[in-house]
């Protein structure tokens, strides 16, 4: 069957499953800013989805010092986060849950360059320290802290 231009329907045998269903053959254009939309989109439920998956104790953002590490650099960062968390475990907290996700922060992108930052859900975060801050959030009045062993920049 010929839906129009140089697409075509054809019928597979679904491996799984053993029923037939549909393929799309051919050309299929699309807006390259809708594909991109849809990504996003499914990146974000994807992210709401293992968000919701544990019951999370602390949220925490983990920024680099200029002057220890290349924080423009995707790369070094991300290793520098998934070391940490690897050492967090090893070290202080062998059933440490963790969720990064990674944020690109362009406010101070004339000085510095677009840098990399990390948000970090945790939970059962064994003896890995949290300093208090000497600050309190205005809006729910709870204490905020600083990760003691992140040294790679500011938490």
């Amino acid at each position: 069957m010929n839906i129009g231009g140089d697409q075509s329907i054809e019928y597979d045998t679904e491996p799984f499953s053993g029923t037939e269903v549909r393929c799309l053959k051919g050309d299929i254009k699309r807006d390259p800013q809708e594909i991109l939309q849809n990504s996003l989109s499914r990146t974000k439920r994807k992210i709401s989805d293992y968000a919701r998956c544990c019951c999370w104790e602390w949220f925490t953002t983990f920024t680099f010092d200029p002057k220890r590490t290349d924080r423009t650099d995707f790369k070094i960062c991300s290793k520098r986060i998934r070391q940490w968390c690897n050492n967090m475990r090893k070290r202080y907290a062998p059933n440490l849950q963790y969720l990064v996700i990674p944020e690109m922060h362009t406010k101070n992108q004339d000085k510095y360059g677009a840098c990399w930052h990390f948000h970090v859900l945790m939970s059962n975060i064994g003896d890995i320290q949290m300093v208090f801050s000497n600050h309190i959030d205005r809006k729910s009045g709870k204490k905020i802290y600083n990760v003691g062993h992140w040294k790679w920049g500011f938490s």
